[in-house]
Protein backbone atom coordinates (compact mmCIF):
# COMPACT_ATOMS: atom_id res chain seq x y z
CA UNK A 1 0.00 0.00 0.00
CA UNK A 2 0.93 3.56 -0.69
CA UNK A 3 0.38 4.91 2.78
CA UNK A 4 1.19 3.56 6.38
CA UNK A 5 -2.23 2.20 8.45
CA UNK A 6 -2.89 3.89 11.64
CA UNK A 7 -3.31 2.25 14.93
CA UNK A 8 -6.41 1.45 14.58
CA UNK A 9 -6.39 0.00 11.34
CA UNK A 10 -3.76 -2.14 12.21
CA UNK A 11 -5.79 -3.34 15.06
CA UNK A 12 -8.84 -3.81 12.47
CA UNK A 13 -6.30 -5.94 10.48
CA UNK A 14 -5.05 -8.44 13.41
CA UNK A 15 -8.02 -9.06 14.12
CA UNK A 16 -9.49 -9.95 10.87
CA UNK A 17 -6.12 -11.80 10.01
CA UNK A 18 -6.62 -14.39 13.08
CA UNK A 19 -10.26 -15.06 11.38
CA UNK A 20 -12.07 -13.29 14.03
CA UNK A 21 -15.64 -12.22 12.70
CA UNK A 22 -15.92 -8.42 13.28
CA UNK A 23 -17.79 -5.50 12.37
CA UNK A 24 -16.43 -1.82 12.02
CA UNK A 25 -18.04 1.00 12.26
CA UNK A 26 -16.65 4.88 10.50
CA UNK A 27 -17.50 7.14 8.90
CA UNK A 28 -18.25 8.28 5.71
CA UNK A 29 -14.53 8.68 3.86
CA UNK A 30 -12.63 6.80 6.63
CA UNK A 31 -11.07 5.00 4.82
CA UNK A 32 -13.39 2.05 5.37
CA UNK A 33 -12.68 -0.14 1.91
CA UNK A 34 -9.01 1.04 1.41
CA UNK A 35 -8.53 -1.10 5.42
CA UNK A 36 -10.06 -3.90 3.47
CA UNK A 37 -7.99 -4.02 0.81
CA UNK A 38 -4.95 -3.78 3.47
CA UNK A 39 -6.87 -7.09 5.03
CA UNK A 40 -7.16 -9.32 2.11
CA UNK A 41 -3.68 -8.01 1.20
CA UNK A 42 -1.97 -9.20 4.37
CA UNK A 43 -3.98 -12.73 3.68
CA UNK A 44 -3.09 -13.94 0.04
CA UNK A 45 -3.75 -17.67 0.53
CA UNK A 46 -7.59 -16.94 1.69
CA UNK A 47 -10.25 -16.67 -0.49
CA UNK A 48 -12.62 -13.54 0.03
CA UNK A 49 -15.88 -12.00 -1.39
CA UNK A 50 -16.52 -8.55 -1.50
CA UNK A 51 -20.03 -7.53 -1.23
CA UNK A 52 -20.49 -4.00 -2.59
CA UNK A 53 -24.19 -1.85 -2.27
CA UNK A 54 -24.30 -0.97 -5.70
CA UNK A 55 -22.81 -1.41 -9.26
CA UNK A 56 -20.93 1.86 -9.00
CA UNK A 57 -19.57 0.87 -5.92
CA UNK A 58 -19.06 -2.68 -7.54
CA UNK A 59 -16.84 -0.89 -10.01
CA UNK A 60 -14.49 1.05 -7.97
CA UNK A 61 -14.11 -1.85 -5.63
CA UNK A 62 -12.63 -4.04 -8.47
CA UNK A 63 -10.10 -1.54 -9.25
CA UNK A 64 -8.88 -1.83 -5.56
CA UNK A 65 -8.67 -4.86 -5.06
CA UNK A 66 -7.18 -5.92 -8.36
CA UNK A 67 -4.70 -8.81 -8.34
CA UNK A 68 -6.20 -9.84 -4.95
CA UNK A 69 -7.80 -13.34 -4.20
CA UNK A 70 -10.86 -11.52 -4.19
CA UNK A 71 -13.97 -11.12 -6.20
CA UNK A 72 -16.24 -8.44 -6.19
CA UNK A 73 -19.80 -8.76 -6.41
CA UNK A 74 -22.86 -6.71 -5.35
CA UNK A 75 -25.44 -8.87 -3.05
CA UNK A 76 -27.86 -8.18 -6.09
CA UNK A 77 -25.15 -9.73 -8.34
CA UNK A 78 -24.44 -12.41 -5.92
CA UNK A 79 -28.30 -13.49 -6.25
CA UNK A 80 -28.97 -13.15 -9.93
CA UNK A 81 -26.12 -15.64 -10.54
CA UNK A 82 -27.97 -17.78 -9.29
CA UNK A 83 -31.01 -17.11 -10.51
CA UNK A 84 -29.90 -17.44 -14.11
CA UNK A 85 -28.43 -20.73 -13.79
CA UNK A 86 -31.61 -21.88 -11.88
CA UNK A 87 -34.28 -20.04 -14.41
CA UNK A 88 -32.41 -19.66 -17.84
CA UNK A 89 -34.02 -17.58 -20.09
CA UNK A 90 -36.04 -15.20 -17.28
CA UNK A 91 -35.21 -11.29 -17.26
CA UNK A 92 -35.53 -9.54 -14.31
CA UNK A 93 -38.69 -6.97 -14.35
CA UNK A 94 -38.64 -3.79 -13.14
CA UNK A 95 -41.52 -4.62 -10.92
CA UNK A 96 -44.07 -7.23 -9.84
CA UNK A 97 -47.64 -6.66 -10.25
CA UNK A 98 -49.67 -3.11 -10.60
CA UNK A 99 -52.43 -2.47 -7.75
CA UNK A 100 -55.12 -2.98 -10.61
CA UNK A 101 -53.82 -6.25 -11.96
CA UNK A 102 -53.51 -7.67 -8.35
CA UNK A 103 -57.34 -6.51 -8.23
CA UNK A 104 -58.49 -8.13 -11.37
CA UNK A 105 -56.76 -11.41 -10.63
CA UNK A 106 -58.36 -11.95 -7.41
CA UNK A 107 -61.80 -10.53 -8.02
CA UNK A 108 -61.13 -7.61 -5.50
CA UNK A 109 -64.10 -5.21 -4.17
CA UNK A 110 -63.40 -2.08 -2.75
CA UNK A 111 -64.60 -1.41 0.58
CA UNK A 112 -67.21 1.29 1.28
CA UNK A 113 -66.68 4.31 3.75
CA UNK A 114 -69.14 2.35 6.04
CA UNK A 115 -66.29 -0.45 6.44
CA UNK A 116 -63.50 1.14 7.13
CA UNK A 117 -63.35 3.31 10.14
CA UNK A 118 -61.94 5.98 7.97
CA UNK A 119 -63.82 9.19 5.53
CA UNK A 120 -63.58 7.74 2.13
CA UNK A 121 -63.85 4.47 0.66
CA UNK A 122 -61.14 2.48 -0.88
CA UNK A 123 -60.39 0.93 -4.17
CA UNK A 124 -60.33 -2.32 -5.68
CA UNK A 125 -56.46 -1.11 -6.96
CA UNK A 126 -55.57 0.86 -3.74
CA UNK A 127 -55.98 -3.25 -2.28
CA UNK A 128 -54.38 -4.56 -4.70
CA UNK A 129 -51.44 -1.82 -4.19
CA UNK A 130 -51.44 -3.06 -1.07
CA UNK A 131 -50.92 -6.51 -1.63
CA UNK A 132 -47.89 -6.12 -4.11
CA UNK A 133 -46.22 -3.29 -1.64
CA UNK A 134 -46.53 -5.99 1.24
CA UNK A 135 -44.78 -9.10 -0.97
CA UNK A 136 -42.39 -6.48 -1.95
CA UNK A 137 -41.46 -5.47 1.69
CA UNK A 138 -41.42 -9.23 2.67
CA UNK A 139 -38.85 -9.32 0.08
CA UNK A 140 -36.32 -7.06 1.79
CA UNK A 141 -37.00 -9.19 5.63
CA UNK A 142 -35.52 -11.79 6.91
CA UNK A 143 -38.53 -13.81 7.16
CA UNK A 144 -39.67 -17.00 5.74
CA UNK A 145 -43.04 -16.21 5.29
CA UNK A 146 -45.10 -13.23 5.20
CA UNK A 147 -46.64 -12.12 8.23
CA UNK A 148 -49.17 -8.92 9.17
CA UNK A 149 -46.02 -6.65 9.46
CA UNK A 150 -45.28 -6.57 6.35
CA UNK A 151 -48.50 -4.49 4.94
CA UNK A 152 -46.96 -0.91 5.28
CA UNK A 153 -50.03 1.20 6.64
CA UNK A 154 -48.82 4.11 4.56
CA UNK A 155 -49.50 1.87 1.29
CA UNK A 156 -53.62 2.83 1.02
CA UNK A 157 -52.70 6.08 -0.33
CA UNK A 158 -56.76 6.18 -0.34
CA UNK A 159 -57.06 6.14 3.49
CA UNK A 160 -56.74 9.72 4.81
CA UNK A 161 -54.19 9.84 7.52
CA UNK A 162 -57.30 10.53 10.38
CA UNK A 163 -60.04 8.87 11.71
CA UNK A 164 -63.41 9.18 10.17
CA UNK A 165 -64.67 10.63 13.61
CA UNK A 166 -61.21 12.43 14.14
CA UNK A 167 -61.07 15.63 13.45
CA UNK A 168 -57.61 17.07 14.05
CA UNK A 169 -54.13 15.30 12.77
CA UNK A 170 -53.11 14.93 16.02
CA UNK A 171 -49.56 12.89 15.25
CA UNK A 172 -50.66 10.98 18.80
CA UNK A 173 -53.05 9.33 16.35
CA UNK A 174 -51.03 8.05 14.52
CA UNK A 175 -50.11 4.42 16.07
CA UNK A 176 -54.07 4.22 16.30
CA UNK A 177 -54.46 4.77 13.13
CA UNK A 178 -51.99 2.38 11.95
CA UNK A 179 -53.39 -0.27 13.63
CA UNK A 180 -56.66 0.32 12.27
CA UNK A 181 -55.09 0.41 8.84
CA UNK A 182 -53.52 -3.35 9.37
CA UNK A 183 -56.92 -4.81 10.79
CA UNK A 184 -58.71 -3.48 7.80
CA UNK A 185 -55.85 -5.56 6.16
CA UNK A 186 -55.79 -8.44 8.35
CA UNK A 187 -58.19 -10.32 5.52
CA UNK A 188 -55.99 -9.48 2.45
CA UNK A 189 -53.21 -11.69 4.29
CA UNK A 190 -53.83 -15.34 2.49
CA UNK A 191 -54.23 -13.14 -0.93
CA UNK A 192 -50.62 -12.07 -0.18
CA UNK A 193 -49.24 -15.17 0.44
CA UNK A 194 -50.79 -17.03 -2.23
CA UNK A 195 -49.53 -14.28 -4.88
CA UNK A 196 -46.28 -14.84 -3.21
CA UNK A 197 -46.41 -18.45 -3.77
CA UNK A 198 -47.66 -18.24 -7.75
CA UNK A 199 -44.50 -15.88 -8.33
CA UNK A 200 -42.30 -17.57 -6.59
CA UNK A 201 -43.24 -21.30 -8.01
CA UNK A 202 -43.11 -20.14 -11.42
CA UNK A 203 -41.37 -16.84 -12.22
CA UNK A 204 -41.81 -17.94 -15.78
CA UNK A 205 -45.29 -17.05 -15.79
CA UNK A 206 -45.08 -13.93 -13.35
CA UNK A 207 -43.17 -10.53 -13.07
CA UNK A 208 -39.76 -11.34 -10.94
CA UNK A 209 -38.35 -8.25 -10.05
CA UNK A 210 -34.66 -7.64 -8.46
CA UNK A 211 -36.25 -7.80 -5.02
CA UNK A 212 -37.97 -10.80 -6.16
CA UNK A 213 -34.77 -12.93 -7.12
CA UNK A 214 -32.55 -11.35 -4.66
CA UNK A 215 -35.33 -12.89 -1.69
CA UNK A 216 -35.67 -16.20 -3.36
CA UNK A 217 -31.92 -16.91 -3.69
CA UNK A 218 -32.17 -16.21 0.37
CA UNK A 219 -34.99 -18.34 0.95
CA UNK A 220 -32.56 -21.60 -0.47
CA UNK A 221 -30.15 -20.78 2.34
CA UNK A 222 -27.10 -20.15 0.26
CA UNK A 223 -23.41 -21.64 0.59
CA UNK A 224 -21.20 -19.25 -0.25
CA UNK A 225 -17.98 -20.40 -1.64
CA UNK A 226 -15.11 -18.22 0.43
CA UNK A 227 -12.86 -17.91 3.42
CA UNK A 228 -14.25 -14.79 4.64
CA UNK A 229 -16.87 -12.11 3.11
CA UNK A 230 -16.94 -8.68 3.20
CA UNK A 231 -19.40 -6.14 3.32
CA UNK A 232 -19.32 -3.00 2.69
CA UNK A 233 -21.85 0.00 3.42
CA UNK A 234 -23.76 -2.98 5.81
CA UNK A 235 -25.85 -0.05 7.42
CA UNK A 236 -27.94 -0.23 3.78
CA UNK A 237 -28.33 -4.34 3.50
CA UNK A 238 -31.86 -5.46 3.51
CA UNK A 239 -32.62 -8.39 5.74
CA UNK A 240 -32.73 -10.98 2.77
CA UNK A 241 -29.27 -10.67 2.58
CA UNK A 242 -27.97 -10.86 6.28
CA UNK A 243 -30.75 -13.78 6.31
CA UNK A 244 -28.67 -15.06 3.25
CA UNK A 245 -25.19 -14.50 4.91
CA UNK A 246 -25.96 -15.86 8.42
CA UNK A 247 -26.38 -19.20 6.18
CA UNK A 248 -22.70 -19.42 6.23
CA UNK A 249 -21.31 -19.55 9.76
CA UNK A 250 -18.19 -21.60 8.36
CA UNK A 251 -17.08 -17.87 6.77
CA UNK A 252 -15.80 -15.38 8.27
CA UNK A 253 -17.40 -12.55 7.92
CA UNK A 254 -16.39 -8.34 8.28
CA UNK A 255 -18.95 -6.23 8.58
CA UNK A 256 -18.39 -2.80 7.94
CA UNK A 257 -20.70 0.42 7.92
Amino acid sequence: MSFKPTAEQQDIIGKVTSGKSIKITAYAGAGKTSTLVQCAAAMPERRGVYLAFNAEAKKDAEKKFKGLNVRVFTTHGLAYRWFRDTHPNINPASGIYRGFEVANMFSLVGLQKEQTKFTSAISAPALGAAIADCIIRFCGSGDSEIEMHHFNPNSIRAIPERFGFADSKDPRKIPEINKAKRELLAPYLRIARDLKNMIFRSPDRHPVSHDVYLKMWSLTAPMIDCDYMMLDEAQDTNGAVIAALNMNPHVQKIIVG
